[in-house]
């Protein structure tokens, strides 16, 4: 499965779900924040969602300064975890 294919799969399930509880902001994290993270912040991003990505809780093989900059670009806001906001419900835990 290419990572752009699994990012649609994923935004599809959390659309649903978002949609329900009407979720209009999303924060990633995730492994790989120049491909899985990144084409998944933008399918967010095209679905009207507000999209943060949390630093320090995703990591790339190519080098982060340039990874981060293509996100503000797009943007895609960017915070580390201590930055994160208050205790939140999330999809999850609802």
């Amino acid at each position: 499965m290419s990572f752009k294919v699994g990012a649609l799969i994923f935004l599809a399930v959390v659309s649903t779900l978002a949609l329900d509880r009407q979720v209009d902001q999303l924060f990633l994290v995730g492994v790989d924040a120049a491909f899985c993270v990144y084409y998944t912040a933008l399918g967010a991003l095209n679905r009207g969602y507000k999209v943060t990505v949390v630093t320090d809780a995703v990591m790339s093989r190519c080098k982060m300064e340039g990874v981060l900059e293509k996100y503000r670009r797009k943007g895609i806001d960017i915070i580390t975890s201590k930055e994160f906001p208050g205790k939140r419900k999330t999809i999850a835990s609802i």
